[in-house]
């Protein structure tokens, strides 16, 4: 999930959800879980860019 996470927030906001599509198949709760994380480093800093 970790290497995930990290490809997804390399992604400009707005193809972050159609990789995550892409990458977790039916798995509903893993990309639900990397949204979330994503949602979280959002908050915490602020859409600084990488």
């Amino acid at each position: 999930m970790d290497q995930l996470f990290r490809a997804a927030l390399r992604l400009p906001e707005p193809d972050r959800a159609r990789f995550l599509d892409k990458q977790c198949g039916d798995d509903k709760e893993l990309k639900d879980e990397v949204l979330s994380l994503l949602a979280e480093d959002e908050r915490t800093m602020g859409g600084l860019d990488r």
